[in-house]
C-alpha cells in the first residue's frame, strides 16, 4: 500500500487558510495579485445530494494552492469582487483535474466567467499515452502514478461542505488542492512541447472556449499504439490525418462576443515548491 498524500508532510511551508468572509478573502487574494504566481491549482466542494433526481446543491468550497499558500474560501467568500476578478484572470493559469466541470457549476451557480483552465490528466495522456486509455483519469490515481502516495477520498467526501469545516475537511480540501498543483508541476515539464490551446480553456456563459475565442474541445494527441501502416505510403497518409484534425482544432470558426481577445501560452509555475 502507497503511503497517504499530505500537504504538510509533502511542502511544510505551506500555509493553510481557512476564510468565511470576502473580506478577509479580499485581503489575501491581494496578496496574490500584487505578486501573483503564474500557476495556482483549483478545486471546488458542494454538499451532496443523496435523494435520486433532486437537482445538485451550489458551490460551497473553492480551494486555491499556491506554493506557499493553500486558501479554503467558503462559500460567503464568493460575495468577494478580487475571486471574481482572480476567477477571470487570464494571466494566471488554474489547473485541476475534472475542471472544465468545475467551471461550469460556478457559471450555474454564480454566473462568473473562468479564463486560463488547465486540466492536468490531458497533460498526463499526452506525455503517457499509452498508459491511460479513456477519456478520463481521476485525481487519485494520477497522484498514485505520478506520486506513489494514495489521495484518500471516503465519506470526507460526502460530508456537508456548506457547515463549518471539521480540521478532517480541512485537511481532505488541502490536498485535494495541493495535490492537484504538484501534479500539474511535474506534468508541465514533460509537456512543454504542447500547445497550450489542446489542454487550456476559458468557459464563457457555460461552454468551453480556447484564448482565441474559438470553441474548446479536448483532443486527444497521444491515444496510445497503434497498428503499423502496411507501407510507407501509409505513414504519409497517418501523419496526413493527424495534421488534418490539429488544424480543424485550430481552425474553428470565432465567437464574437467574448469580452477578450489575444491568445496566450501555457506558463510554468513561478516560484519552486518549498
Amino acid at each position: 500500500d502507497l503511503p497517504p498524500y499530505s500537504y504538510t508532510e509533502r511542502f511544510p511551508c505551506v500555509r493553510l487558510l481557512y476564510i468565511h468572509g470576502h473580506e478577509e478573502t479580499n485581503r489575501e487574494l491581494d496578496g496574490l495579485f500584487a505578486a501573483p504566481p503564474h500557476v495556482v491549482s483549483f478545486d471546488l466542494e458542494w454538499r451532496p445530494s443523496f435523494t435520486p433526481g433532486s437537482p445538485k446543491h451550489p458551490v460551497a468550497l473553492v480551494q486555491i494552492a499556491t506554493p506557499e499558500m493553500i486558501l479554503l474560501l467558503q462559500i460567503s467568500a464568493l460575495k468577494s469582487h478580487k475571486l471574481i476578478d482572480f476567477l477571470d484572470d487570464e494571466s494566471i493559469v488554474k489547473a485541476g483535474v475534472n475542471i472544465l466541470a468545475d467551471c461550469q457549476n460556478l457559471y450555474r451557480d454564480f454566473t462568473v466567467f473562468t479564463r486560463s483552465y488547465v486540466e492536468p490528466s490531458y497533460l498526463a495522456r499526452y506525455v503517457d499515452g499509452t498508459r491511460w486509455p479513456g477519456a478520463f483519469i481521476g485525481l487519485a490515481r494520477l497522484v498514485s502514478a505520478y506520486e506513489s502516495r494514495s489521495l484518500s477520498k471516503g465519506k470526507t467526501q460526502f460530508s456537508n461542505w456548506e457547515a463549518n469545516l471539521t480540521a478532517i475537511q480541512q485537511h481532505y480540501a488541502a490536498n485535494d488542492a495541493h495535490s492537484g498543483l504538484v501534479l500539474y508541476t511535474g506534468l508541465f515539464e514533460r509537456a512543454r512541447d504542447i500547445e497550450s490551446s489542446y489542454h487550456t480553456f476559458n468557459v464563457i456563459n457555460g461552454d468551453a472556449f480556447c484564448p482565441d475565442g474559438s470553441p474548446w474541445q479536448h483532443m486527444n494527441l497521444n491515444p496510445g499504439p497503434a497498428a503499423a501502416p502496411a507501407s510507407a505510403e501509409g505513414v504519409v497518409e497517418a501523419a496526413a490525418q493527424t495534421e488534418t484534425q490539429r488544424r480543424r482544432h485550430r481552425l474553428r470558426t470565432p465567437m464574437i462576443l467574448l469580452p477578450r481577445t489575444g491568445s496566450r501560452t501555457l506558463l510554468s509555475p513561478a516560484s519552486k515548491l518549498c
